[in-house]
Parts: C-alpha cells; structure tokens; sequence
C-alpha cells in the first residue's frame, strides 16, 4: 500500500476529460500536455481524471499521460487508484434496466440498427459505415459501463458517416423518464447526442468530498468546463477552461485564457505557481534557530 503523505506530495489534481482535456473530437489539442503533466508530477503532484466516462476509457489518458493519481469514473460512481483506492460509491446496478430498455425501444423503432461496444471510440474515430439500406436511427449502446447507462442517438449521412440525430434524443429521454425510478435521473447531451441514466444522488462532488476525507492534509485542484466539475468541499480550488460555462467560470478562482487542452495546461502552470508562492511563504514564516 503507497502511502500519500503532504511531505511527499504537493498535491491532488484532478482533470474533467470531455470539453476540457478533450475537445468536441475527442482530442487532445497540442502535444504540449504531457511534458507539463510530467513537469508537476516531477515537483510532486499527483494528477488524475474525473470523468462520466467509463472507467476502462478514462484508464486509457491516464496510460498514455502517464498520469499517477485516482481516476474517477462515471461521474462520481467509482474511484480507482491502483494500491491506494478501489471504491464504488454507486449502488446502481443497471443490466436488467438496460435490457428492459432496450427491448422497449426494439419494439418503438423497428428499422432501428442496434450497436453495442466502445461506442464512444466508435464515434470519436468517425467510423464509415457500410451497409446497404440506411437505416434510421443508429442506437449506440456503450457495454463498458458498470454503474449507469449510456445510449448515443445517431444517423448516417450520404457518405455513410456518424451524425447526430436531435429530434430522436429528446423523444426517447421523454418515453424513457416513464420507465425508470425516481432514484435515477436521465441527462441528455444534444452536442454529443447522447443520454445517460445514473443513480440520482451520485455525481463528482461526493467523490470529491471522499477523496477530500481520506487526504485531508492535500490540497485539491478541480480543472473542468461545467457545473458537473463544481465541488462544496472546503480546501478543494476549482479551474475552468476558457471553452467553460458561464456559470462554472463564476465560481472558480481561475479561468484559463485557451481552451481545451491548452486551457488545462494554463490551469496547471497556475496551481504550479500558486503552489510555489504558498509553500515559499510558509517557508519563510518558519521559526529560525538562533
């Protein structure tokens, strides 16, 4: 078991992946991150995802960041920091729903083409399908989820390639909120076209405020874009991307001048510097031997 002390480390950072580490593609948008992610994890932060992806994509950035703290996942349902951390947070367990769900919507939409897998890879490598008869619309079913549901609503264009389909999203998330309990809530997203379905009383800022319990001696950095990313917790700082909402923005201490990527690397020069202002100042009010 690795032991995280505040003499070892300077800090826990934690990154929202879509919107802000990523961008509208699902990517990065300079090469420039990793040196500066290394150059904090050198000086003893320790950095990590928060995301409502599964946990299997979130683990693929923190692989090839080399990042080296808690990945959260799924919006606050589970927390993982290998030898330190493996907690689920949600009680939610959603296969039989999923299947219910589905053979409902099988019976709605019969011309409908069902996909299932790591269908966010499926859409952010813009895959070309081919098939003979277009059909309409594509439900996109991610398997890697463990503690919600997600399901993209998507058409084909003439070319045969991934759009959004709007009018489809709002209608199901509307027949949908008939067929599940009041302890979940469904949350639609028109610019990914896609909607998901998680426990009601899960979200970020309880595993924010678990994390906060366990490492209470560690300051805490929130770098994100939305209200998703906002945390209550005492001794937790919140950043925004340039590319963040308004509301968001208004209650974070900094707000990056670039977004995407680039708006996450001025959020990490900043901690860097605020860091290195703090710990000179405590230095310097250290009582002297005479």
């Amino acid at each position: 078991m690795k032991q995280i002390t505040d003499d070892n480390h300077r800090g826990l950072i934690l990154i929202d992946l879509d919107r802000t580490l990523l961008n509208k593609d699902y990517q990065l948008t300079t090469p420039d991150i990793l040196p500066n992610i290394q150059n904090l994890i050198n000086q003893g932060f320790c950095i990590g995802i928060s995301s409502d992806s599964p946990i299997d994509t979130i683990r693929y950035w923190a692989d090839r960041l080399l990042l080296n703290g808690p990945l959260v996942a799924e919006n606050g349902a589970s927390i993982e920091w290998i030898g330190i951390i493996n907690k689920v947070l949600s009680n939610f367990k959603p296969n039989k729903l999923k299947s219910s769900l589905l053979n409902h919507l099988r019976k709605l939409e019969q011309n409908a083409l069902f996909l299932y897998g790591d269908v966010t890879a499926m859409v952010r490598s813009k895959t070309h399908i081919l098939i003979k008869h277009t059909p309409f619309p594509i439900y996109m079913i991610n398997t890697m989820r463990e503690h919600s549901i997600s399901l993209y609503v998507k058409k084909l264009d003439a070319d045969g390639y991934l759009i959004n389909c709007e009018d489809k999203l709002f209608d199901l998330r509307n027949i949908f909120q008939e067929l599940v309990s009041s302890d979940l809530v469904i949350k639609a997203d028109p610019e990914y076209c896609f909607f998901s379905i998680s426990q009601k009383s899960i979200n970020k800022n309880l595993s924010f405020h678990y994390l906060r319990d366990q490492f209470p001696y560690l300051p805490m950095y929130i770098i994100g874009d939305s209200l998703s990313d906002y945390s209550d917790c005492t001794k937790v700082k919140l950043f925004s991307v340039g590319n963040g909402s308004d509301e968001y923005k208004s209650k974070c201490s900094f707000v990056g001048n670039n977004n995407y990527t680039k708006g996450v690397i001025d959020c990490l020069k900043h901690i860097k510097n605020q860091r290195f202002k703090e710990s000179t100042i405590k230095n310097n009010t250290l009582p002297r031997n005479e």
